[in-house]
């Protein structure tokens, strides 16, 4: 059997999740319920029968690295191989971060130049999907290249954001990052490759060379010149989470009566870190619909077409629609959320009112590309005043406080507005 040295590329920063990201690294963001987005490559891994992992992180790690621990939910906490969280570190001279995503590979060389490993597989940690990797490891070895890149036809507003790939005679890459056409689909890289070993040596030690640091410019480029890209065609459900939109819209297509994929599959089940909580709990004016509802979770209100994390409170008479309440997040006695991501801890207040539609229909004035839709976002910890109203695409990010937010005129935020946000 070929070993496969797996590398699971999850430091950068997410400044477009907002206060999502303010908090965590971009793989730790809680997903579906009781997930984070870093359990779909290392689920994919484990079914996969890849042993050998490495996590390379850098922005906000804290979470992440308590979330994967040695490695246990996933079968990976193994004396030979496993999971192992791969930092940037002191070498005695200037310290030096990750640079981009293949200067961390760079930087990690001596875990690469290992002569047991035939193959690279690299992966980016933010992708929602189920991928036997083992199909993908075999059409590489017949294909006799140098790497492999996974692709996958999109809709052009996706494909011009991924990188459009141009294939040639048989699975050739001709090109990568041509403009795509102006309407349909466009072939598009997802950013999962498969390097034989030595070639990804040789296309690193080449770019350190010169300086460079991206995958797709400073490796797969070169490897194109050199004839030696080959493309892999995925047909079956993917998703990037790259927006707070995104990821409302990404949660809620597993809300839909045909879900793309069930997380609890007998055949393929997504693993995660379990905490030890009770059931939930229902009390007798508790009214739940089409939600999902996580262990520890106490509902004596109406839930609806949401996901609730674990700890979740809704206290009589509050209402909770088309949410996505993360872990400890209270809403009170007569309180209501509509179409609003509320991130842990938070608390909104009785009689409070989320995501209500508060005066002229307007995408968020600090960041429109992101809050244009009608969905609110609620930060870490934020408390929110009994009878307060927060419109729609509006932002209470982290440090903004609950006495700040009662001084407000009429205890009133009107559409796209922000209160807390960072500099």
């Amino acid at each position: 059997m070929r070993r496969v040295a797996a590398m699971i590329l999850a430091g950068g920063r997410a400044d477009s999740l907002l206060a999502l990201s303010r908090v965590r690294a971009k793989a730790s963001v809680p997903f579906g319920g009781q997930y984070r987005l870093i359990d779909f490559p290392l689920s994919n891994c484990t079914h996969s029968g890849l042993t050998d992992v490495g996590i390379l992180t850098q922005y906000l790690p804290e979470s992440l690295k308590t979330h994967v621990g040695i490695g246990k939910p996933w079968d990976l906490d193994r004396r030979d191989g496993g999971v192992r969280l791969l930092e940037p570190y002191y070498t005695g001279g200037e310290s030096q971060w990750y640079r981009g995503r293949a200067d961390a590979l760079a930087q990690n060389l001596e875990v690469l130049d290992d002569e047991g490993f035939d193959e690279v597989l690299v992966l980016a940690a933010e992708h929602v999907y189920k991928m036997d990797y083992r199909p993908l490891l075999d059409f590489h070895a017949s294909s006799g290249a140098g790497v492999t890149v996974v692709g996958k036809d999109l809709p052009v507003a996706h494909a011009r954001r991924y990188g459009v790939i141009k294939t040639g005679r048989g699975h050739a890459v001709a090109s990568y990052g041509e403009e795509p056409p102006a309407e349909g689909t466009a072939f598009a890289s997802l950013s999962i490759y498969v390097f034989s070993r030595p070639f990804l040596l040789t296309l690193l030690r080449d770019m350190i060379r010169r300086g460079g640091s991206a995958i797709a410019e400073d490796l797969v480029v070169p490897a194109i010149e050199q004839n030696a890209a080959a493309a892999y065609r995925l047909d079956d459900y993917w998703a990037r989470i790259d927006t707070v939109e995104e990821y409302y819209d990404v949660t809620f297509q597993f809300l839909a009566e045909e879900p793309p994929f069930a997380f609890d599959d007998p055949a393929w089940p997504l693993y995660t870190h379990l905490h030890d909580d009770p059931p939930v709990k229902l009390g007798p004016g508790a009214d739940v619909k089409n939600s999902i509802v996580a262990d520890g979770s106490i509902v004596n209100g109406r839930v609806e077409n949401s996901v609730l994390f674990r700890r979740v409170y809704v206290e009589r008479d509050a209402v909770v629609t088309n949410s996505i309440l993360l872990e400890g997040t209270t809403a009170e006695a007569g309180a209501s959320v509509d179409r609003a991501v509320l991130d842990k801890l938070v608390r909104v207040g009785a009689g409070a009112r989320v995501g209500e539609d508060i005066g002229e229909a307007r995408p968020n004035a600090d960041f429109p590309e992101q809050l244009s839709r009608g969905l609110t976002l609620v930060g870490k910890r934020v408390r929110i005043p009994p009878g307060f109203r927060l419109g729609r695409n509006c932002l209470l990010d982290l440090g903004v406080g609950e006495s700040d937010l009662a001084a407000l005129p009429d205890r009133t935020l009107a559409n796209g507005t922000s209160a807390g946000v960072s500099a």
